[in-house]
């Protein structure tokens, strides 16, 4: 799934960060740099608080997708 690979590669990139995601369901409320699917962010919401955390979505990998459907 290419998007498990770049959570993976987010790994490599960022020592710290940990991921949460259908292979990983492990996170902790101090965890500081949590990487997810959307199809796990839902259950992320469920296994701590998020409500005081930031949020970054990055959909680069569809505007690619879509651009090369062109």
């Amino acid at each position: 799934v290419p998007t498990q690979g770049a959570l993976e590669q987010l790994k490599r990139d960022f020592k710290d960060a940990v991921l949460y995601y259908e292979k990983n369901k492990s996170v902790k409320e101090d965890d500081l740099l949590i990487v997810t699917t959307y199809a796990s962010f839902k259950k992320l919401s469920k296994a701590i608080d998020i409500r005081d955390r930031f949020l970054v979505v990055d959909e680069f990998h569809n505007a690619a997708l879509s651009a090369s459907k062109e």
